[in-house]
């Protein structure tokens, strides 16, 4: 019965796909009426503070997040949530962007974002598992930033200490642990009551401090 529910009503993304749920989901949420939603968002949260190393934007890979969106926008003629674009004028790209998007969701919206994101960090100029001092610092900081971000917006989350990205399409997305518990476990939790207030986070120093986060890479 719960699952023929969870068809019915239960949208999620991963990496861009999840950034795309950000201005997306009042589209949805009025094509369906009526119709209960909720949404998973899987690492998709990614920030705008200033990168480890600038890159020139030819190509993805030499962009931050906030400099392709800053780009696309100019392209793309994206139709946006309302009150989104009202609050963020005239930089409406952060309506596309994580901690800035999510206060305007209108519906039970589920967070899952690792807090040295592979991609995130990426973007910013950090290709591999940081390894140098400069590089461990500005990752330390960056998983203080997507932690503090996530809290701020009150967003239900689960947030292993993982250099990684993207949770739903590893096979072994059940066995990442944070607080005793999986991914699968704890959204499924939260799909029963979507106003409770869920945080299962990390709170270790280090890129895949969780000893779980072996299971990604198998």
């Amino acid at each position: 019965m719960v699952f023929d529910q969870l068809l019915k009503y239960f949208f999620s993304g991963s990496s861009a796909g999840a950034e795309g749920l950000y201005p997306n989901t009042w589209k949805v949420a009025k094509l369906l009426g009526s119709i209960p939603l909720l949404v998973a968002l899987d690492s998709g949260w990614f920030l705008d503070y200033d990168p480890f190393k600038q890159g020139n934007c030819e190509e993805l890979t030499s962009c931050t997040e906030q400099g392709a969106l800053m780009l696309g926008v100019t392209h793309w003629n994206p139709q946006l949530d309302p009150d989104c674009v009202a609050a963020k004028s005239p930089n409406i790209w952060q309506c596309m962007l994580g901690y800035h998007a999510y206060p305007f969701l209108k519906v039970p919206s589920f967070v899952f974002e690792y807090s040295y994101d592979a991609a995130a960090l990426g973007h910013d100029g950090i290709y591999s598992i940081p390894n140098t001092p400069a590089e461990l610092a500005y990752a330390n900081q960056a998983a203080k930033n997507v932690s503090s971000t996530i809290l701020a917006a009150s967003a239900p989350h689960f947030s292993p200490a993982c250099f990684y990205h993207t949770i739903e399409e590893s096979d072994n997305w059940y066995q990442v642990i944070v607080n005793g518990k999986s991914y699968p476990q704890v959204l499924y939790e939260w799909t029963l009551n979507p106003q409770a207030t869920v945080s299962y986070r990390d709170t270790c120093v280090g890129p895949n401090c969780n000893p779980t986060c072996v299971y990604l890479s198998q």
